[in-house]
């Protein structure tokens, strides 16, 4: 799996230590980005006309670029198909049984953000002689309200806990329930944390904003620039710069509520291997990302003590389509 995983990306690992430097130009994503972009063909290389696919910043824009990455991802999961799953014991927590799991209401809306876009405009000479006019975009952005995960447990033993918070779908589009022996690889994590538990009743609350997979949107480029000026650089570019943006840790609801159903885990706490105390600032514990979800499951063993499924209805406020607010008046006198 990781010679493949070096394939697609093409990286020094693939070959000698004395091999070409420049062979990430010839990988199975790289390649893919220049074929389904379309660029045409540079007449010298200082004079490259890039398309959306051709830097990741803008990738996004690109429905080719999900069609892309699905198929890598198809790779992994069909890879994974062959993993055998996790056993009763392997998942078991002896002594330990989740009573109950609420969640607050989950709420979406589009609200304004600001970036200032001027290094992205190009300049003449003549402009470049006098102080720059600066410009800043206002773009609508997918965003949710602050919510709370509270977990009510039991348990027998003092120990270490880790708990997990997935999120996945309820129905099929066809509205049949979600199987989760078909569908495994569609639970997201969401959250990780260790929690000391004391024999008896145990009440654990996790906010929204303590989740550790996400942070906020990164500063602008004129904000980073004031910050090298005092020798400083931003704490997301620095120690969370793989972390998803906390505006889009919630899919968006429907007004009537989307249905989705999330999944509380807790197992033993055990530390990173020995041998691997370099990846500590990377890895929470020794369990794989996405662990009970990271390989096939057998639903029977999903239903154990400590183990909840709560199933929980995702709300849209407001403009539901994000071009609604660039002419508010016009659509709210469409509504009337």
């Amino acid at each position: 799996m990781n010679y493949v995983g070096n394939y697609w990306h093409m990286n020094q690992d693939l070959y000698s230590e004395h091999s070409n430097k420049e062979l990430h130009q010839y990988s199975y994503e790289i390649i893919a980005r220049h074929v389904l972009g379309g660029s045409p063909k540079p007449f010298d290389k200082y004079a490259f006309m890039p398309t959306a696919l051709d830097f990741y910043q803008t990738s996004l824009r690109d429905p080719a670029f999900y069609q892309l990455y699905q198929r890598i991802v198809d790779y992994l999961i069909a890879y994974k198909e062959y993993v055998k799953p996790y056993s009763h014991n392997d998942l078991h927590f002896v002594g330990v049984k989740i009573n109950d799991v609420k969640v607050s209401e989950l709420v979406t809306y589009f609200d304004f953000f600001d970036f200032n876009a001027t290094s992205s405009v190009f300049y003449s000479q003549e402009e470049l002689t006098s102080y720059p006019t600066g410009f800043v975009v206002r773009q609508p952005r997918l965003n949710h309200k602050p919510f709370t995960v509270s977990v009510d447990l039991k348990s027998d033993v003092a120990s270490d806990a880790v708990f997990k918070i997935f999120i996945g779908p309820k129905y099929h589009a066809n509205g049949y329930p979600v199987n989760i022996e078909e569908d495994w690889m569609k639970f997201y994590e969401l959250d990780w944390f260790v929690q000391k538990l004391v024999p008896g009743e145990n009440k654990i609350e996790r906010k929204s904003s303590e989740f550790a997979f996400f942070k906020d949107d990164s500063i602008p480029i004129n904000e980073i620039y004031k910050w090298l000026d005092q020798g400083k650089v931003p704490y997301d570019m620095s120690v969370v710069p793989d972390s998803m943006p906390r505006r889009l840790m919630l899919p968006k609801g429907t007004p009537g509520g989307y249905p989705f159903q999330m999944f509380v885990f807790v197992y033993p706490f055990n530390g990173v291997k020995k041998g691997e105390d370099v990846f500590q600032n990377y890895l929470a514990d020794n369990k794989p990302f996405g662990y009970p979800f990271d390989r096939p499951v057998q639903e029977a063993y999903y239903r154990q003590p400590n183990m909840y499924f709560e199933d929980v209805q995702i709300y849209h406020k407001d403009a539901y389509l994000p071009y609604e607010m660039n002419v508010p008046s016009y659509f709210s006198q469409k509504k009337q």
